[in-house]
């Protein structure tokens, strides 16, 4: 599977509460800044993510979130939201819909100030050489 992936530090998703308590302005805002996180990829790994997307290949997204305290298993699903909005405005992904997204979402306990967020994309080999 060819994968690419990103560091992003002391940068973690809002819980689901947090996330819905949220005006709509703040929460676009919320998917802005996740997407201006999403330039940490070289300019080839994004270009070659734009290629797999609009060829509407299922692509595999591996957010692993690193925090001090545990997120509930719904709120840790659900708190990913802006990020793959972000990921589908950058047109990394096609859709953030079953079809075109297999997600994986895990979360690792750590202290607070080495809270950080890993994000890997990637589509499996044999669909890549399609």
């Amino acid at each position: 599977m060819m994968m690419y992936t990103i560091d992003i530090p002391k940068t973690i998703p809002l819980s689901l509460n947090k996330m819905l308590r949220l005006h709509w302005r703040a929460r676009n805002k919320l998917k802005s800044a996740w997407m201006e996180e999403f330039y940490a990829f070289s300019v080839v790994e994004r270009q070659k993510l734009r290629q797999w997307a609009s060829v509407k290949l299922q692509m595999t997204v591996r957010v692993i979130i690193h925090h001090s305290r545990a997120y509930d298993p719904d709120s840790l699903v659900a708190c990913v939201k802006p990020c793959l909005d972000g990921l589908v405005c950058q047109r990394f992904l096609w859709d953030d819909a079953p079809d075109y997204l297999n997600l994986i979402v895990e979360q690792q306990i750590c202290p607070h100030k080495q809270r950080h967020t890993v994000i890997s994309i990637g589509v499996e080999s044999q669909k890549e050489q399609q």
